[in-house]
């Protein structure tokens, strides 16, 4: 008897008659710890759920009042994302098996998930994060079995998904989401719960969801049906990180093709036991489109974007919409009306996808709709930014996910790095430094980037002033700045953070940066939350300011600091934070912003794009 399989018999957790998990050969443990292991695909997956008859189930958290069930397993490395830098140890680590079943008014979900170390949240913790790092099971469900891409695809409308966790302030309940629109709430009639055996290294996951929760209305359940399924398990194995390591996935790059819209498909069917007959005959999905835009219009778009540059809006421009020309403008229109309508779950998602190294997930995402846009016009901004600018002159590049990357004849930095692809600078473009203005916000910083750079020989530096969650560094090791102290570059006179400290080290969440080069250029990063206080200690004129239109008081930054030139940040990026903390900022309103900014020059760039400003 394997380890594992002793695990689950002791504790008597398995369903009676279920297969029994067999312990991988040694050439699949081996397989696993690359992040994407070269396995032949297999098919798409499919599953049986039988109807629960007469029987009764109480969710419990025990599964001793389960029939017999054929198990969804997730057992195989294939199954795994975020193998890298060894946060995948094997199945111990982070695997799973699930049974389904079904009557008239529930559909009955046990998981098994095979943890050795369990994360939960306590009740007084705090929920910053909309899906908290707890680890979690989550099920999605297609009912029409017309999803096919991520993004704003209309096939995805009727999806839904259902959040399983150890969450005290809200046990017995199940969270109903709908990734679409980003809205979760507590499903009427569900119910959950979550025991832990941390002897075994067991968590088990027992809900009832209402089909009425599942299936659009005026449907039920019946023989024969079926529907799409994505079933995701995330592993959070670090106290201090918000993000997961690691998660199993039942189609994570399985299928004949790599992609995020590509699920298992369940039939319900009554309860016979089909032993070792074949599985029936599944009917093929509706032949449907994404109705998100292929990959040449993406392309097409970069096109015309790269072939209208960028100016700045002077005090003669009236209408700051059409310095760059009309046509400039209805390409930002188009781009701005796409950015707008991207799930900001989805947003989220690929930024968590991108920090933790889940290449395989990645390669998929990046397979269609904006994630595609954003890798295109990152490889295109990689090709661009290697010559060096002329001496003198400070190249300021809009990085497409957000932040910005600065070139010049003597030193190259990156502010706020963020999204696929920005860790390939390092190598090509070079980057000496980093500052992060918002180091704690995810979508702020690019952890592989940040790893690169620690490693590198001689450790290039970041500047933060804040303590996160890295991989590889110990937590409460990383050194942090202190405001308005000078710190030295290579190729710069000085780096100056801009901030407050009370006299108990608090600090705010947002620092700004000043850049000063040795012959008297300068960059002044402004932050989100730059104050009157901290502007009156900036005795520099900066050349180029990069302002963010979310500031509150953005046109006032501006006339404190009489910069030279602006460039906006946070306009022409996908939604970040739900609506009652800001929201995204708008094309629009960055334009009209532009209009307040007057008579100093300004700027918005389009992802990939970038300016010069010589001196």
């Amino acid at each position: 008897m394997s380890w594992i399989h002793a695990v689950f018999a002791a504790a008597s957790l398995l369903p009676q008659g279920s297969p029994k998990p067999t312990k991988p050969d040694e050439s699949g443990q081996k397989s696993a710890q690359a992040d994407a292991p070269r396995f032949k695909p297999v098919p798409i997956p499919r599953a049986l759920v039988k109807a629960l008859g007469d029987r009764k189930i109480t969710i419990d958290g025990a599964l001793d009042d389960w029939p017999k069930v054929v198990p969804i397993s997730l057992r195989d490395p294939r199954q795994v994302s975020g193998t890298a830098l060894g946060a995948y140890r094997g199945p111990n680590d982070i695997s799973a098996q699930l049974y389904m079943l079904w009557d008239a008014q529930y559909l009955y979900v046990a998981a098994q998930v095979l943890d050795d170390w369990h994360r939960g949240l306590p009740s007084k913790a705090g929920l910053r994060q909309e899906i908290p790092p707890v680890d979690h099971v989550m099920l999605i469900f297609d009912p029409e079995r017309n999803t096919r891409d991520m993004g704003d695809d209309r096939g995805r409308v009727e999806d839904r998904g259902f959040y399983l966790a150890d969450l005290e302030r809200t046990a017995g309940k199940l969270i109903t989401w709908d990734l679409l629109r980003g809205s979760k709430t507590v499903t009427p009639g569900g119910s959950l719960q979550v025991t832990r055996r941390d002897k075994e290294g067991v968590t088990i996951y027992e809900a009832r969801i209402p089909w009425d929760a599942v299936l659009p209305p005026g449907q039920h359940p019946q023989l024969g049906r079926v529907l799409d399924l994505q079933i995701l398990v995330d592993d959070f194995d670090e106290a201090t990180d918000s993000l997961p390591q690691t998660r199993v996935g039942w189609t994570f790059g399985m299928g004949p093709q790599i992609s995020p819209a590509l699920w298992g498909s369940i039939m319900l069917i009554g309860q016979q036991d089909l032993g070792g007959e074949a599985m029936p005959a599944f009917p093929p999905p509706p032949a449907v489109r994404s109705s998100v835009p292929e990959r040449e219009y993406w392309i097409e778009l970069l096109r015309k974007i790269r072939g209208l540059p960028p100016a700045f809006v002077t005090e003669s421009d009236a209408d700051p919409a059409l310095v760059g020309g009309s046509a400039r403008h209805q390409a930002l229109l188009d781009l701005e009306g796409f950015l707008r309508s991207y799930p900001r779950l989805d947003n989220l998602g690929f930024h968590h996808r991108v920090q933790r190294r889940m290449v395989r997930e990645i390669a998929g995402l990046v397979q269609s709709g904006l994630p595609f846009y954003w890798d295109q016009t990152m490889r295109d901004l990689q090709r661009r930014a290697t010559p060096a600018p002329p001496k003198g002159t400070i190249r300021v590049f809009r990085l497409p996910q957000g932040g910005f990357y600065v070139r010049s004849d003597t030193v190259n930095f990156a502010v706020d790095p963020c999204g696929v692809g920005v860790e390939r600078l390092f190598v090509e473009g070079g980057i000496d430094f980093v500052v992060l203005t918002r180091p704690a916000e995810v979508t702020r910083r690019q952890d592989p980037l940040l790893v690169r750079m620690s490693a590198a020989k001689p450790k290039r530096q970041f500047f933060t002033h804040l303590q996160f969650h890295l991989t590889g560094a110990v937590p409460g090791s990383m050194s942090v700045v202190k405001p308005f102290t000078d710190y030295r570059v290579g190729g710069l006179r000085r780096v100056t953070p801009i901030g407050m400290m009370t006299a108990d080290g608090k600090v705010t969440m947002s620092y700004g940066y000043l850049v000063e080069w040795e012959d008297g250029r300068s960059l002044m990063a402004a932050g989100l939350s730059v104050s009157d206080k901290e502007l009156a200690k900036v005795k520099v004129r900066p050349d180029v300011l990069l302002l963010s239109a979310a500031h509150d008081s953005a046109a006032h930054v501006a006339t404190r600091i009489a910069p030279k030139c602006i460039v906006l940040d946070d306009t022409l990026i996908a939604e970040e934070y739900p609506a009652q903390f800001g929201g995204r900022v708008s094309y629009a309103k960055a334009l009209a912003l532009q209009s307040k900014l007057k008579p100093c020059p300004s700027v918005i760039l389009a992802p990939g794009e970038s300016i010069d400003v010589r001196k």
